[in-house]
């Protein structure tokens, strides 16, 4: 497995190894970006994008689903790369049920990594790609429940290229590429139903980023 912890490094050696890759694009910050570098530096990969929807946020109550937010990242970036928009699929979406509250034991990878394997055994994709990035420094937020441990002590490779980077870097990337009017304002973070709740793990670190939350809220 190619390592290195030069994410658009990991970005363009993915590219030139594998002719199918599998995206997970959850609708939020890192994963759009990463999606919009994916088709940035492609030549000839097809790029499956796959979105997990958890059924469990619309019966508490959900307004915004995230799949709908999945394909409109895929929208913009196909309008932004109209030569090789042939090569972003549609959404390959499959739902699951998962209270975090009652099922503690329980994390989205064990429905997702199944589908992983089935698209892989299936000849669909080669390997599945995620933009996780590193936690934010400790003491920066107030709320870390929800703060993966794991996101501290992994080395970024072909499978995970972001993940010796933190959001602050995803927000350099953003504006970099002057995606700040149209691609980061439709990206939904917040793991309340509602949102944005200001108050959760992923709601802090965005806004630690960004200087906003979602939907380009501010206080």
């Amino acid at each position: 497995m190619i390592s290195s912890s030069d994410p658009i490094a990991n970005i363009k050696n993915t590219l030139e190894k594998y002719d199918r890759i599998g995206v997970w694009l959850s609708g939020g910050t890192d994963s759009a970006i990463g999606l919009y570098l994916l088709q940035l530096h492609n030549i000839k990969t097809t790029i499956l994008p796959v979105h997990g929807l958890n059924l469990n946020r619309w019966k508490k109550g959900a307004k915004i689903l995230r799949d709908e937010i999945s394909e409109n990242v895929i929208k913009i970036v196909r309008e932004k790369f109209t030569n090789k928009s042939h090569l972003l699929n549609d959404l390959y979406c499959f739902d699951y049920d998962l209270d975090y509250e009652l099922e503690v034991n329980k994390t989205h990878r064990d429905y997702h990594k199944p589908v992983e394997d089935k698209l892989i055994d299936e000849g669909k994709i080669q390997i599945m790609m995620g933009f996780a990035t590193k936690n934010p420094p400790a003491p920066i937020l107030t709320n870390h429940q929800g703060r993966d441990s794991w996101r501290d002590k992994t080395k970024a490779n072909n499978k995970i290229p972001f993940i010796q980077r933190d959001k602050k870097w995803i927000a350099s990337q953003y504006k970099k590429y002057y995606l700040m009017e149209d691609l980061f304002p439709i990206t939904v973070t917040c793991n309340g139903v509602i949102g944005p709740c200001k108050q959760c793990f992923p709601c802090q670190e965005k806004k630690w980023a960004f200087d906003v939350y979602d939907a380009g809220v501010r206080q």
